[in-house]
């Protein structure tokens, strides 16, 4: 959902989390920069949303972010 996001100059900032939800499940924290998924650059809401929807469930999504300007990579399953 669109409303966890803001778009800034590196990607796509997680700017809430919700309890139990897939994000905390698999460690996003508030404040991470979504800069890839997949082998797809996310630059903004609109093209993080386009490459999400390419995703069903039980597909893998593998997310690279910068969490305090440091390069982590998360993978998970769409539930």
């Amino acid at each position: 959902d669109n409303q966890f996001l803001s778009a800034n100059s590196e990607g796509v900032v997680v700017v809430q989390v919700e309890t139990n939800s897939i994000a905390e499940e698999n460690n996003i924290r508030l404040g991470d920069i979504i800069i890839e998924m997949g082998k797809t650059d996310i630059q903004n809401i609109a093209n993080y949303t386009s490459e999400l929807e390419g995703y069903e469930k039980g597909d893998t999504i593998m997310l690279r972010i910068l969490r305090n300007k440091s390069p982590l990579y998360i993978a998970f399953e769409i539930e």
